[in-house]
């Protein structure tokens, strides 16, 4: 009877170890961007085998969507790249937009699904060692035992679940690992009807063995990174100007 009491408190010790991110490696995260991944659990990027949660700005779905396919597309790429399932009442999200992030479109199901079905999608998606990312738009604040159920189907897949919600969902308990505030911020550009490169203001509102911060940052979209605005992008602009 001992034994297996330690056996259960040792297995059960693990399990927060790798939920709060020790002993995490960089195959256990998927990159956001050195400042931010620093913030993150084990300070090597979100945390795979985790749902996580995104809120844009009312009106300011865009920036949500670019991040959530940004960060799809870094968890399913690969030797062998994994599915996204990108899931929606009236799929929104646009192949050549995604692809502006690093999406491949070749690996992009979308699924039309609404209420509960659509959460059933998301889970089975999530419980499937071969989807990388499942991103389930959701027009409702989910409840904690839903946002429990994705969770548990994403650590038994091993990927990333990420869930589109509308900004007063944050206002909720959820189970999610870690859950963020975006909103789109003004651009790059220099000239007028030049936008430049896409820049999103970003919180880390919740993060489990984390600390919540915020940054603004540039998505440079010829290189696939995102970088601070500031230090970062002014060290690298004038070296492209040089190309």
């Amino acid at each position: 009877m001992a034994t297996d009491r330690a056996a259960t408190l040792a297995a059960l010790r693990a399990r927060l170890a790798r939920i709060q991110g020790g002993g995490r490696t960089a195959a256990d995260a998927v990159p956001v961007a050195k400042p931010v991944d620093a913030a993150l659990p084990g300070g090597l990027g979100l945390p795979r085998g985790a749902s996580h949660e995104v809120a844009a700005a009312e009106g300011d779905s865009g920036s949500a969507f670019g991040f959530a396919s940004m960060l799809a597309a870094r968890a399913c790429a690969g030797p062998e790249p994994k599915t996204t399932f990108w899931i929606e009442p009236e799929p929104s999200i646009w192949p050549a937009g995604a692809l502006r992030f690093g999406m491949r479109p070749e690996t992009l199901v979308v699924v039309a699904a609404h209420g509960v079905d659509s959460l059933w999608a998301a889970e089975e998606a999530l419980r499937c060692p071969a989807v990388g990312a499942a991103c389930l738009v959701h027009p409702k604040p989910l409840d904690l035992p839903a946002s429990r159920r994705l969770q548990l189907a994403a650590e038994r897949g091993g990927g990333i679940g990420l869930v589109l919600v509308r900004p007063e969902a944050l206002a909720q308990s959820s189970a999610a690992r870690t859950r963020w505030r975006i909103s789109s911020a003004p651009g790059t550009g220099m000239r007028d009807y030049d936008l430049g490169q896409a820049a999103w203001q970003l919180e880390l509102v919740k993060a489990v063995g984390g600390r919540p911060d915020e940054w603004k940052l540039i998505w440079d979209q010829e290189d696939q990174v995102l970088l601070l605005h500031g230090a970062e992008l002014a060290a690298v602009q004038p070296a492209k100007a040089l190309l």
